[in-house]
């Protein structure tokens, strides 16, 4: 043979017997062959050396490796191994300089169709790392491609040497002092972590793992490439590739707090993807509470993907049946509202995050949605977002009250006393600016949501049920956050703008009723009584064009008012309006409420029946006004317990005008023609 580079030298050459047991099908003639081969190189003499190595290696690839014969490529590997072992023991550091030879061609082996030929691959490549060790890291990336194959190899003679090549490379990184390029690994385990076999999983986590406890090396920016597959691997079966899917997660998880960041813009989508997945328990804990650990290092991201967040953590509140998942719920729940409440602009202090990088109307919608879920613990955290957004980005929220207001309409009539009163404490939040010193557009912005959520209640589907139901709870307590004048006041201008659309709503009787008898609107009653200020008349003018189309309610307010002169014109225009056996029952109702402690004052002004003389003529319109019954007989009897009726309609009917000397007077005309006009206008309409 001449070598490539100088014909004059005279090259070593592989004896033709060696040649033959190197091809031959017993094993152990094989061995023999690859250990004259070791021999032969070991003897070669210094000024042949380079070449002569060069020579043998390449009679071994082109006459036993790359050759059909199955024996001789499983030969020629042995041989190749041996050649390795023979210049490890050379002190002239000889061997880096032909392991390019070598390892490519052995590891070319391990996609031979002939298991046995890739089990004397992986003989050989084990005998060369053991002597090579540190020198074999430049192909640990195509070292780890082989051997994730290998491990799921249906040969079990194959896996075994996997086994044997798994230890030892992983070995061979521990002992590694130099910094470690990551991404190569990671791109591979990256394409691999979607694999079902377990026997891969293992493998895959058990070198994730391997690499991660070698001093120096951080997954950290790498993380996101394999976190959705670590999660996957995590739900498997199989508790031991649990477990170590576990400590990685912890460790990973751990890095990353201690570092103070996260990539949440590559992370968090990963996360809520297997937090919203019920049907995996164990990958959706984990990534809860990745979730709640995350969330702070990434302010931004956080309130970006805010509405996702949403979606995972609140119904996760009611639906988990594991104390440990609840409270991590909570725990998202809690730090996402910090971080939105911390991202608003205040005088005080820049803001942590951006406001802006929250979409605010795919917040709404989210939190919308949970408000139409069963759970309460899940609506009441929604209502809680909702108070907090009105505090913290009050310009925001008011631009979407049209989503807000049907929810939480919904939410004031639900069953549950906790939900309605919470949701009543939003929209009385909502129907007043948050911040101090606020502009005119401000509070005029505040006052249209209230309007609006008025209308909305007052024209809701099944609204005549649902008020007479709850709707004494809901006036009281909102009574109760605003104020009655408000309400009363909102009501009217509701009411009102249902008359302008042709439609004045079911149920203004009932909630005439509540007015009248609820201790929360004691204040009106009073004021209404006495008519002090411009602003009791003001708001009895309102309520009272409010309440006209339905007649016996307005007669109703003029008997709190105490305008009995009133009250008697009112009656005598609605015995001219088709009496119908309604009208009949709501003057019942209305003489049941005369009879509660609410107009204890009206009942002892009959026993001056002198001053008090259209009282009485406006009790006697309302008993005329009734059918024979139960409450004909009440008023009948009460008219006829007071002494002497007689005698003061006798005199000329007219109150005496020194009783309220005080008392502010109603433009008593105007009402009485807006009265008209309402029912002239219901009467064309019928």
């Amino acid at each position: 043979m001449q070598p490539k580079d100088g014909p004059s030298l005279s090259l070593p050459s592989i004896s033709n017997a060696v040649t033959a047991r190197l091809a031959d099908k017993i094993y152990k003639k094989r061995r023999s062959a690859a250990l004259d081969v070791q021999h032969l190189v070991k003897e070669l003499a210094p000024s042949h050396k380079e070449a002569g190595v060069k020579e043998i290696i390449r009679v071994l690839k082109s006459e036993f490796v790359y050759k059909t014969n199955p024996n001789a490529r499983k030969g020629g590997l042995m041989a190749l191994s041996a050649v390795t072992i023979a210049l490890a023991d050379h002190v002239d550091g000889i061997l880096p300089r032909h392991l390019d030879r070598i390892v490519p061609t052995v590891l070319s082996s391990f996609s031979d169709p002939d298991s046995s030929v890739r089990y004397s691959a992986c003989e050989a490549l084990y005998n060369i790392a053991k002597v090579a060790r540190q020198m074999m890291l430049p192909y640990i990336d195509q070292i780890f491609d082989i051997l994730a194959r290998l491990v799921a190899d249906t040969n079990d003679e194959a896996q075994n040497g996997a086994g044997l090549l798994d230890r030892l490379f992983k070995d061979i990184l521990s002992e590694q002092d130099d910094e470690i390029e990551l991404q190569p690994f990671v791109d591979l385990v990256a394409e691999r972590m979607y694999v079902l076999d377990p026997h891969s999983r293992e493998f895959l986590v058990s070198w994730i793992h391997a690499l991660y406890t070698v001093p120096g090396v951080s997954f950290r920016s790498s993380l996101p490439q394999f976190l959705d597959g670590l999660l996957r691997i995590a739900q498997d079966p199989h508790r031991s590739i649990q477990r170590i899917c576990d400590e990685l997660l912890e460790g990973f998880l751990a890095e990353i707090q201690q570092a103070g960041r996260c990539d949440g813009t590559r992370v968090l989508p990963v996360l809520l993807k297997h937090a919203s997945d019920t049907d995996h328990t164990r990958s959706r804990t984990l990534a809860l509470t990745w979730l709640a650990a995350v969330l702070p290092l990434d302010p931004r991201s956080a309130l970006v993907h805010a509405p996702a967040v949403i979606d995972v953590a609140l119904p996760t509140l009611s639906t988990s049946h594991v104390d440990a998942v609840r409270e991590v719920a909570v725990s998202i729940n809690q730090r996402l509202r910090s971080i939105v409440a911390e991202a608003a602009p205040t005088g005080d202090h820049a803001p942590a995050a951006d406001a802006e990088a929250l979409d605010f109307g795919a917040t709404v919608m989210a939190l919308a949605q949970q408000l139409t879920v069963k759970s309460v613990t899940t609506r009441l955290a929604a209502l809680r977002w909702i108070l907090m957004l009105h505090r913290a980005l009050p310009d925001k929220l008011y631009d979407h009250t049209q989503q807000i207001t049907p929810v939480l309409l919904q939410s004031v009539f639900e069953p549950s006393d906790r939900v309605s009163r919470l949701a009543l404490e939003c929209v009385a939040e909502i129907s007043s600016w948050p911040l101090p010193a606020p502009t005119a557009e401000q509070e005029a912005l505040a006052h249209r949501a209230f309007a609006d959520f008025v209308v909305a209640m007052l024209t809701m589907d099944d609204g005549q049920r649902r008020l007479v139901s709850r709707g004494a709870f809901v006036l009281c307590a909102l009574g109760g956050f605003l104020g009655p004048a408000t309400v009363c006041r909102a009501l009217a201008e509701g009411l009102l703008v249902l008359q302008d659309r042709g439609s004045c709503g079911a149920a203004m009787h009932h909630l005439c009723h509540v007015i009248m008898c609820a201790d929360e609107f004691e204040p009106i009653r009073d004021g209404f009584r006495h008519m002090n200020t411009a602003a009791d008349v003001a708001l009895f003018g309102t309520m009272y064009k409010a309440w006209c189309p339905a007649a016996v309610a307005t007669v109703a307010l003029c008997f709190l008012a105490e305008q009995y002169e009133h009250a008697c014109h009112l009656l005598l225009r609605i015995a001219d309006l088709e009496v119908t056996l309604q009208t009949g029952a709501e003057v019942a109702l209305l003489v049941s409420t005369l009879e509660s402690p609410t107009f204890a004052r009206l009942r002892m002004q009959l026993l001056d029946t002198r001053r008090n003389a259209h009282l009485v003529k406006a009790l006697y319109g309302l008993l005329l006004l009734l059918p024979q019954g139960s409450a004909y007989s009440c008023l009948r009897s009460r008219i006829a317990t007071v002494a002497e009726v007689a005698a003061a309609l006798d005199h000329p009917c007219g109150d005496d005008p020194t009783a309220c000397a005080d008392k502010m007077p109603i433009d008593s005309k105007e009402l009485l023609a807006y009265f008209d006009n309402v029912h002239s206008y219901a009467s064309v309409g019928r």
